[in-house]
């Protein structure tokens, strides 16, 4: 059934991969809620239809039906049944073999992983109530005082420290930063090949023991990261694929997506040292101990809104209303950041396109024309024509290699840098999730303060409601606080990166173009 939504934020879409372009306070139709993670289908008001982010919308309460269609859940074992090792061919069911033919780099570059994450099926179950986000993160429940925890549940290695410093509130620091790296992908196969599957081997600096993981336990370190720190922002796994998922070129992209996106977590300092994150990187390939330390992660008591007993912060309660300004700020950058990177992202394929089309085409067309003159030149008869023909000859061939240059260069320096703004596009999009959240607690707050005004109202209700919304601005400041460290470091590494890979390029050319000067040298 059909019905309307508010957009709350811009999206650029990409029409190649069925996505539509939607703008702030612009009113849709959702057509189909079941297309995938996160992903919905909807026509605006000039009749075009295409794919959005749910989160970016709200639904027009006077509009919904009265019987919202659910989004399938995900299976059972899929999520949390799912027990044996390697019983599982991730989802990913295709019969194709390492070597066969795959997506090419500036396909997987041009959202196709985007487009293949929106068909996988991976879905959730959502509220169509205002707060929906509100009340799945767990923060009206910790915001009202209605999430019990045994007091013996928390332990000391599972309290969220923010400390205060000069510049703000933030993530105490990890004290033994570590870094992954997950190699020698390799395909493996059981019931006498029936079912297949790649498995990575998975190395922590802290430790340099290799530990075996298929896609189905990054997929679930993801499920369960997400299910308890529900107001962190938990970059998105690499997509599922549909076909071609054993393809060589396929594998290793997949291999350096998955390090990249291993080692963001370990740079938070609260998922770097939890126990679920512990267990993914140190367990050691024994099924029943995977099993012991798989259940125990999904019985943790202290996901959602308990995570938020856990958090201790400064006592000084931040002003909800300057919060709320400081929120909506970060809200325009994190808007204004993601355009930028779709606009980069765009600016780069077309550049890519270029170097390897056109740029090298008429280099080499360029080269050609000096052979061609070489040639010509050759015809004479003259004793001392062999120096001339020679250095024209070799200044065709220099042009021709200038031209292999341009098509191989996209590799060394576009490509891995459209790589880093398509994590960074991930990244953006779980801000507006965990921004709704906080303006939802400044409403929850406010609603508290009018209410205070009324017959037989109680004061401490307030300041209860209150201490516990100053935990949600602490831990969405010091989200941002990291957001905007880690932010800074990357991109530092990602323009040096590039730019000495631009410098290298051009010092290329220029020393093939001085090599042929230098042939002139002996024509007489």
């Amino acid at each position: 059934m059909a019905f309307k939504v508010k957009v709350l934020y811009d999206f650029e879409g990409e029409a190649a991969n069925g996505e539509l372009t939607i703008s702030e306070n612009e009113i849709l139709t959702v057509t189909d809620q079941n297309v995938g993670d996160g992903w919905w289908e909807g026509v605006n008001a000039s009749g075009k239809k295409g794919l959005f982010p749910e989160s970016y919308v709200e639904t027009i309460t006077n509009n919904a039906p009265s019987v919202v269609p659910k989004a399938p859940l995900r299976s059972q074992s899929t999520v949390s049944g799912d027990d044996s090792w390697d019983d599982e061919t991730d989802g990913e069911n295709e019969p194709a073999s390492i070597g066969s033919s795959s997506t090419s780099n500036s396909l997987e570059v041009n959202g196709e992983a985007r487009l293949r994450s929106m068909t996988s099926g991976k879905t959730m179950k959502k509220s169509f109530n205002r707060f929906s986000v509100f009340v799945k993160s767990g923060g009206e429940s910790f915001l009202l005082g209605t999430t019990a925890v045994e007091n013996n549940s928390i332990k000391a290695n599972d309290v969220a420290l923010i400390v205060e410093t000069s510049e703000g509130v933030r993530w105490e620091a990890i004290q033994d930063p570590f870094t992954c790296l997950v190699t020698q992908p390799e395909k493996k196969s059981k019931f006498k090949g029936m079912k297949h599957f790649i498995a990575y081997n998975v190395t922590p600096s802290s430790t340099n023991v290799a530990v075996s993981r298929r896609f189905k336990h990054f997929d679930w370190l993801y499920d369960r990261l997400v299910e308890k720190f529900t107001c962190l922002s938990i970059p998105r796994i690499p997509e599922k694929q549909i076909t071609g998922k054993y393809a060589e070129d396929f594998v290793e992209k997949r291999r350096e997506r998955l390090e990249k996106w291993l080692n963001r977590l370990c740079r938070h300092p609260l998922i770097s040292n939890s126990e679920v994150f512990q267990h993914f990187l140190l367990c050691k390939d024994d099924e029943k101990l995977w099993k012991a330390g798989k259940r125990k992660a999904e019985n943790d008591k202290l996901c959602g809104a308990a995570f938020f007993l856990t958090v201790r912060c400064p006592r000084t309660n931040t002003n909800i209303d300057e919060a709320d300004v400081k929120i909506e700020e970060f809200s325009l950058f994190v808007k204004s950041m993601e355009q930028s990177v779709h606009r980069f992202l765009e600016r780069f394929e077309s550049l890519s396109v270029k170097y390897t089309g056109v740029f090298q085409s008429s280099f080499k067309k360029f080269g050609s024309s000096f052979t061609n003159l070489s040639s010509v030149f050759e015809q004479h008869g003259s004793s001392n024509r062999h120096p001339l023909t020679d250095a024209i000859a070799h200044t065709g061939r220099t042009f021709d290699e200038i031209g292999d240059l341009y098509n191989e260069q996209p590799q060394v320096d576009f490509i891995p840098f459209m790589e880093d703004l398509h994590e960074y596009s991930g990244i953006l999009s779980t801000f507006p999730e965990l921004i709704h959240v906080h303006k939802s607690t400044v409403e929850k707050v406010k609603d508290c303060e009018k209410k205070q005004n009324e017959p037989d109202s109680d004061g401490a209700i307030l300041d209860e409601v209150s201490n516990r919304a100053n935990v949600i601005t602490n831990v969405m400041f010091s989200e941002i606080d990291l957001f905007h460290q880690q932010r800074i470091a990357d991109y530092k590494n990602m323009m040096q990166q590039f730019l000495r890979q631009e410098i290298q390029f051009y010092q290329g050319i220029v020393k093939k173009l001085q090599d042929s000067l230098q042939m002139y040298e002996n024509v007489v």
